[in-house]
């Protein structure tokens, strides 16, 4: 079974320092983990993952590009393996930048989650039909624009339209699909209380712009 680095909720490392992924779900221990937001360049799109029947936390919900636990003694930059496994896809690190940690918390009936997400950005011109995508852990992917996003996230806007690919059950077929906030993962915390899908699209729009990002 996986074992995890696990801290206190002001990051520092506890004794024992790792623990395997039940006892840290189930005791509510924090740990670290990883999510890249993979944007486009020439579109000013970024691609949002449907969630698939495996994960604990909202299946069926829209989320970063590709995600995951940080298993014991993994860097941050250790979670790129995340794209290849839930993607398909490698990003080189000149196309990646780091945005900084935010505390994130879900709590889901006994299954307690308490993370430090590393998150990142990363560019690509990667289309939803180009990828391959996990059994399981991934039912789609879909091309929203940054800008549309932003206006979403603000609260300008109530949805917005994201063509991609879905699992129907039998293919992936080519759908667009809404996308409001209730349809995003844990979308009252990180939404409504910490801002943090739309500080992470105004990141993402400052990234393709060249400007300097500020951590999240």
């Amino acid at each position: 079974m996986e074992n995890l680095d696990v801290f206190d909720e002001l990051y520092t490392p506890l004794d024992p320092a790792t623990a395997s992924i039940d006892e840290v779900h189930k005791k509510g221990l924090w740990h670290q983990t990883f999510a890249c937001w993979v944007v486009n360049p020439q579109k000013h799109s970024v691609l949002l993952q449907l969630r698939g029947p495996r994960n604990r936390i909202d299946p069926g919900s829209l989320d970063a590009s590709a995600s995951g636990h940080l298993a014991a003694g993994e860097s941050p930059e250790d979670g790129f393996r995340e794209l290849h496994e839930e993607l398909g896809i490698s990003i080189p690190k000149a196309d990646r930048t780091y945005l900084g940690i935010f505390r994130n918390i879900a709590l889901r009936g006994s299954y307690i989650n308490h993370e430090f997400c590393h998150v990142f950005l990363a560019k690509s011109s990667v289309s939803p039909g180009s990828l391959t995508l996990q059994d399981g852990e991934v039912n789609g992917v879909f091309e929203a624009s940054i800008e549309g996003a932003i206006d979403l996230f603000s609260g300008k806007i109530k949805e917005i339209k994201a063509p991609g690919i879905e699992w129907n059950g039998n293919e992936y077929a080519l759908v667009e699909k809404p996308v409001s906030l209730q349809s995003m993962c844990n979308w009252r915390e990180r939404g409504e209380v910490s801002k943090t899908y739309l500080k992470i699209m105004q990141a993402a729009r400052g990234f393709l712009r060249g400007e300097e990002i500020l951590a999240i």
